[in-house]
Formats: C-alpha cells, sequence, structure tokens
C-alpha cells in the first residue's frame, strides 16, 4: 500500500516534532499507556518485587527465544506468587505464573469480583487453572526480611456509595490487617498515559490524569487543540482493548481526511 515504516527513531530524540510537522500535513499519535501505575506504599523497589510489563515481556522473550538478556527472566517455577491488581494484565500474570508452574498464585483486588475491570472469560480461566482469588483486599505494604520481599501486608476493605465516576470507592477496615506470604510480588495495577515533555511545545493539551485531549465527538474526529496533530487509543481513552484502539484510528483516519478535505 506504499506505507513507509520508520523504525528506531523517537521524536525529540532522532527528530523533533517541529520537522515532522513541517514535513507532513497531518501526523497521528497513537503512543499508548506504557506509564506504570505505583501503590505508593513501602517496600515497592524490594528484590522479589516485580513490575507486570518486565515480568510478561521477558517471558515472551524467553519462549520465543529473542534476543534478550538471561537475567531479565522472572522464573516463578515452585514460588508462591502474588499479583496486585484486577486487570487484564494482572490476569495476563496470573495465568503466565500457573504455565511457569509456579506453586501457588494468588490475585489481590482492592474491591470486590463485580466491580473487577478485568474480562469475565479471564477471570473465569484463571480459577479453572487454581488462581485463588482475594477481594476487598488492598495492599498496604511489602514486608522484608534481610532486604528480601517475603510477602504483602493487606487490609480488609469495604466499599463507599459511588463516587463522580460512578465506581464505589474502597474503604479500609480498621484492625484488618494480615500479611500474606509471597516469594515472588507482581504490580499489576494498570497503566497510565505518560506525555511527552514536546506536547506543550506544539499546543497539545492533556486532561487531569494525563490523557490527550482530542474528542470524538467533533468536525475532526480525535483532533487534538493543535490542528495538524490527531490522537486515539489508549493515550485518549485509557488502557483500553486493542480492537478499540483499531476503531479509533480509523475514526481519526476519516477525520484527517475531512481536516485535509480529501
Amino acid at each position: 500500500m506504499g506505507i513507509e515504516f520508520q523504525l528506531n527513531t523517537e521524536i525529540g530524540r532522532d527528530v523533533t516534532i517541529d520537522e515532522l510537522l513541517a514535513d507532513y500535513d497531518a501526523v497521528f499519535f497513537g503512543m499508548g499507556t506504557y506509564k506504570a501505575m505505583v501503590g505508593d506504599f513501602a517496600g515497592e523497589d524490594l528484590p522479589g518485587v516485580h513490575k507486570a510489563l518486565d515480568y510478561l515481556i521477558a517471558n515472551v522473550n524467553e519462549k520465543m527465544d529473542y534476543p534478550r538478556d538471561p537475567e531479565e527472566f522472572i522464573d516463578l517455577k515452585d514460588k508462591t506468587v502474588v499479583v496486585l491488581g484486577g486487570g487484564d494484565t494482572a490476569m495476563d500474570c496470573v495465568r503466565t505464573a500457573v504455565r511457569q508452574q509456579a506453586d501457588r498464585v494468588y490475585c489481590v483486588y482492592r474491591r470486590d469480583e463485580e466491580n473487577m475491570p478485568g474480562s469475565r472469560r479471564e477471570v473465569a480461566n484463571a480459577k479453572e487453572e487454581g488462581v485463588q482469588f482475594l477481594f476487598n483486599r488492598q495492599p498496604v505494604e511489602v514486608m522484608d526480611y534481610f532486604g528480601e520481599a517475603i510477602g504483602v501486608k493487606v487490609v480488609e476493605t469495604q466499599l463507599s456509595e459511588p463516587g463522580p465516576d460512578g465506581r464505589r470507592r474502597p474503604e479500609p477496615v480498621p484492625g484488618s490487617e494480615v500479611v500474606i506470604e509471597a516469594d515472588a510480588i507482581i504490580m499489576a495495577f494498570g497503566f497510565q498515559p505518560d506525555p511527552a515533555d514536546w506536547f506543550s511545545e506544539v499546543g497539545v493539551t492533556c486532561n487531569d490524569w494525563d490523557a490527550v485531549i482530542a474528542p470524538e465527538h467533533q468536525a475532526f474526529k480525535f483532533q487534538t487543540a493543535n490542528p495538524k496533530i490527531f490522537a486515539g487509543g489508549d493515550m485518549v481513552r485509557g488502557s483500553d482493548l486493542v480492537v478499540t484502539a483499531i476503531w479509533e484510528g480509523r475514526q481519526a483516519a476519516e477525520g484527517i481526511l475531512d481536516y485535509l478535505e480529501v
């Protein structure tokens, strides 16, 4: 179709956004959400605590025999594993740990099962494979022994009335703290947009949680505050399904064609 792929090129490092805008009539941003959300509690940086994306990517590289640093692979065979989070990434982690022949795998989520954001089918499949779900548990600290993570202290939660976003917020139950012992802990709290420093230089605006503002319902679909720049997918909507990003990319393409009067 004549599409040219320019690999190993980073805007702001290999080429400036101004150069890109000077060379093209329109630019589409589909940069996803790769900034891992954190829990902001003690012990997150201890050895034995792993980020979900690091764990999943290293496992794929190992299984596919891609070029890699062998030390990046996280082998959970025969280990007790606690995955913190309740979304699709958490489901990927618990089911990967099962396939690595972990001894026990727990999924700890701060709300109840009804309010889990992950796929219902993935949750059902994980249960069938032996994953144990601990609902209404909120992590408050990673416990350590001589600098190594050995478990997670959690507190029971109860759900309050729905907030402005429609979701019921978890509230800790005083005096309900317990420690879940673990050999490995995986942080899977999800991901959020990570705006580039140069967004402001070209007038691309973001909302209060750093997602690019590019409304679907306007004259030119998914157009940002800079008329030449369009955006879609997770960096606009927040973490969602691949098919949603594909649809938004197509809608943005229509917006670009309308903008260019094609």
